[in-house]
């Protein structure tokens, strides 16, 4: 469903709920097309558009890097209620298994991980073939101009802290990035 105040899709349930994005009341059923103006109201059905076709994000598949689990659940929440597919990374180290492994339409990397540094993750993704032109945005609470200023320099897409931002900016970095 789409929020139809915030655009966003919305997993709900049978019943009236409100979108936990902006808290707008939506209603029931399915999208769906809007007649024509001025025409008279058919008995035949409404189309049913899939909020896959609607959405520019839905389907995309993201990564997230973060070893803190209270962040990585609430943005993988915020994500998925916006159609992305979400994998998280505990740690360096799994994060670059699932690298290797997967392929990915963006990375949210966070910068202070165990095992390894983010910024070593990054210059691995912008420094193999396959994976350099995976977009990155680097989510982390270090905010000296050095470190943002190397993070863009060595390919990230964008730098959030996350002290400064909500899971719902965080979302919308990604739309912006990934709707590209």
């Amino acid at each position: 469903m789409i929020c139809p105040a915030c655009m966003q899709s919305v997993n709900i349930a049978l019943g009236v709920e409100k979108c936990p994005l902006c808290g707008a009341r939506i209603p029931t059923g399915s999208v769906k097309q809007p007649t024509e103006a001025g025409a008279a109201a058919s008995s035949e059905p409404a189309t049913v558009i899939p909020v896959s076709s609607v959405l520019p994000s839905a389907g995309s598949k993201v990564l997230l890097i973060e070893d803190d689990l209270f962040i990585s659940e609430i943005y993988k929440r915020n994500l998925e209620m916006s159609g992305y597919q979400v994998d998280i990374a505990m740690g360096g180290f799994e994060g670059r298994e699932k690298i290797k492994a997967n392929v990915y339409d963006m990375v949210l990397l966070d910068l202070m991980l165990p095992g390894v540094n983010g910024l070593d993750i990054l210059k691995d993704i912008k420094g193999n073939e396959q994976t350099q032109k995976t977009p990155v945005i680097i989510v982390s609470n270090l905010e000296q101009d050095e470190i943002i200023e190397q993070g863009l320099l060595l390919g990230a897409a964008k730098y959030l802290t996350k002290s400064r931002i909500s899971p719902q900016d965080m979302v919308a970095a990604v739309n912006e990035i990934v709707g590209r």
